[in-house]
């Protein structure tokens, strides 16, 4: 039923246009996003993928269903910094009364969260404390505050991955994790895959070339594109395995990597969204909502589809 989605999707936009009786002839988006906004939204997604990642262990959890929902408000309004920052509150609450076991990278996801949470705080206190809207800093001014924190902390967590599997354990092909996740996307559509001694190895010593080139690569304004397209293409492949935390942490560097992209390319991609969508004239924040709402919950439905008959254990 939920394969039908999509249909469904186009079924509702297509009602919904005719009912207020609007051309079809699609018009662009004069909507303008900053990095701030862009990282917000992404981080936003990310929020909500740890939580169906991990559903069954928390479900009992009150800060998760608040974070979803928070979440989900930051979807639609990323442009509001107060949202944002209590949703980071309610996540940072989750993940203390998950300690202590808690994934890897959502410990990681909470240095995160208390740095920027910190970070806007101090920024922002100082307009509301004294009353003054000439103190508060703009979308950029507190972008900058916090992204460099979070791409060092990227980068450090890149070298200790590194680091940590300098052992004879990951270095065996018997007790490594590279061949043992190369079973899990053999056994989950990707039989293509060679089960050989030779694909063994270069899942083992190919996992620190990656991991080490990953960080050099974003270290560097001039190759920083190719870190970034290098890391989305590993970790796509990475988050096609079973394990369910494996698209959780998928999704978290995702949102991390726009950390790395120049200025411009929030009005460069909102230029490629019009260029797709082959529009003309002014755009409707609406539809933009519209199919950003329908978009994820699509995506949701198909990841829970597909990790439906992996039940965490």
């Amino acid at each position: 039923m939920i394969f039908d989605l999509p249909n469904l999707v186009l079924s509702f936009c297509y009602s919904y246009l005719r009912i207020n009786q609007k051309p079809l002839k699609m018009r662009a988006l004069q909507y303008k996003i900053d990095q701030l906004q862009l990282f917000v939204f992404l981080w936003a997604v990310a929020s909500v993928i740890h939580v169906v990642s991990f559903i069954k262990v928390l479900y009992l959890n009150p800060f998760a269903w608040l974070t979803v929902l928070t979440a989900l408000f930051v979807l639609l309004r990323p442009k509001k910094q107060w949202l944002f920052m209590l949703m980071l509150v309610f996540s940072i609450c989750k993940t203390f009364i998950w300690m202590p076991n808690i994934p890897n990278h959502l410990f990681f996801e909470l240095i995160i969260n208390i740095g920027i949470l910190v970070i806007l705080l101090m920024k922002l206190f100082p307009s509301y404390y004294y009353k003054n809207h000439l103190l508060k800093p703009n979308n950029d001014q507190l972008y900058n505050a916090f992204a460099p924190m979070a791409r060092v902390s990227l980068i450090i967590l890149y070298l200790y991955t590194v680091f940590h599997k300098l052992n004879t354990d990951f270095l065996n092909p018997e007790l490594s994790c590279g061949p043992y996740l190369l079973k899990g996307l053999r056994s989950h559509g990707l039989s293509f895959i060679p089960d050989s001694p030779f694909v063994q190895q270069l899942s083992i010593y190919g996992t620190f070339i990656v991991e080490l080139a990953i960080p050099i690569l974003l270290l560097f304004r001039s190759t920083q594109r190719w870190g970034i397209l290098l890391g989305l293409a590993f970790h796509y492949l990475l988050s096609l395995h079973p394990f369910n935390g494996l698209y959780s942490f998928s999704a978290l560097l995702f949102s991390l990597y726009i950390l790395f992209t120049p200025k411009k390319f929030p009005s460069d991609l909102v230029r490629i969204i019009n260029c797709l969508r082959g529009a003309t004239d002014v755009g409707n924040k609406r539809f933009v909502y519209l199919m950003t709402t329908f978009s994820i919950l699509f995506f949701l439905s198909i990841m829970t589809i597909i990790k439906s008959d992996h039940p965490i254990k």
